[in-house]
């Protein structure tokens, strides 16, 4: 559950990091988003967006910048809390209807082998804290295993660019 609060801190809606800077204060980006799924032996972590490609090299500089904050210091106890409260709210409010409920269980007998009960996740969600985002962010938001896909058109120069900077990541 760690890495998703990461993602949700990083980029999954206006109150994240990434929102902030790209949408809000730098208007470099249309649209900014991370998605996690986490399995017990794998997993994707996503950051995908839609941008201008004259804002290419602006908006991985920033995307990176933000991870690289994210291992060196903890996050605020606050921004921590908007981010566990709004996964645990949508965790709660999709369990509503019966078949997703039946699908949540499902999933976990199938990918962890074990039942997390609402109330559990809720302990499990309130016990993760600011030393365990940096952790996570450290141990699996490395070059080792980052990969980078640009869709557009970009030209040669923007991709000299791009690539110079994921080569100091």
């Amino acid at each position: 559950y760690t890495l998703r609060l990461v993602g949700d801190i990083l980029g999954d809606g206006g109150s994240s990091r990434l929102f902030k800077r790209l949408l809000y204060d730098g208007a470099l980006a249309y649209y900014i988003n991370v998605d996690s799924w986490p399995f017990s032996d794998t997993g994707v972590f996503c950051i995908y967006g839609a941008f201008s490609p004259q804002n290419a090299v602006q908006v991985i500089r920033l995307i990176l910048n933000e991870i690289h904050w994210l291992k060196l210091n903890l996050v605020t106890p606050l921004e921590l809390s908007m981010a566990r409260e709004k996964d645990k709210s949508t965790v709660m409010f999709s369990c509503e209807a019966t078949d997703v409920m039946a699908d949540y269980l499902t999933k976990q007998m199938l990918l962890e082998k074990r039942l997390v009960t609402l109330k559990q996740l809720n302990r499990e969600f309130n016990d993760i804290g600011p030393a365990d985002i940096q952790r996570v962010t450290q141990n699996y938001l490395t070059k080792q295993v980052f990969r980078g896909l640009l869709i557009g058109p970009l030209n040669e120069d923007i991709q000299v660019d791009v690539n110079k900077i994921l080569k100091r990541f």
